[in-house]
């Protein structure tokens, strides 16, 4: 099967750091992507990251406690 049908197959290579860490942003497409075609949508990244007002950590959304917990 091709990896473009397995799409996770792409990131695979990238539990090797260094393969991980050759990451570019890429203008156009205004996400983060590696040079084995791997990326991740804008929107997936915004869904799950928040970055506090002093930006000295970033938190994990599903991390974040429910307001009012």
């Amino acid at each position: 099967m091709a990896a473009s049908c397995k799409p996770l197959a792409l990131f695979a290579p990238l539990k090797d750091r260094a393969k991980f860490a050759a990451l570019r942003l890429d203008p156009e497409l205004g996400t983060i992507v590696w040079e084995n075609g791997a990326d991740l949508a804008p929107e997936f990244l915004y869904d799950r990251l928040l970055v506090p007002a002093d930006n000295s950590e970033a938190l994990v959304a599903r991390d974040k406690p429910a307001s009012g917990a």
